[in-house]
């Protein structure tokens, strides 16, 4: 049997933080977005996951997965490199969960952005989900 080793993060405001406690072991927290995102970068380096999920508030009702992570935030370009980086998106068939069909420029798809740059950079085959 195929064991994928995973990391999971959110953002202090996703409302369902006790629920993914809850449901795994361990969960990376983002509160302060440049900090945080250095110090998960290095649990990504030391512990080296095969798939990085990502749990972000949502305004709609359900959930979506990102197909991609755009090179904005909040209307503005993060850098002058990659426009977008693909997200990895699992089969969802059957599970209610839908593929968002417009990419958010906020908190989450900065940190999806800059996670993807840094495997990108650091030739990381990993999976990122979010």
């Amino acid at each position: 049997m195929l064991h994928n080793k995973i990391s999971i993060f959110t953002f202090r405001t996703f409302p369902h933080i006790d629920k993914l406690h809850q449901d795994f072991d361990t969960v990376f927290v983002f509160g302060k977005l440049r900090s945080d995102l250095e110090k998960f970068k290095q649990i990504i380096a030391k512990e080296k996951p095969d798939i990085i999920v990502g749990f972000a508030r949502s305004t709609q009702e359900f959930s979506s997965f990102e197909t991609r992570a755009v090179n904005m935030f909040h209307g503005k370009t993060l850098c002058g490199e990659n426009k977008e980086y693909s997200l990895f998106v699992p089969d969802i068939a059957g599970t209610g969960i839908e593929m968002s069909q417009k990419q958010t420029t906020s908190f989450c798809n900065w940190t999806a952005y800059r996670l993807a740059e840094f495997l990108h950079r650091n030739s990381l085959k990993k999976q990122l989900i979010l």
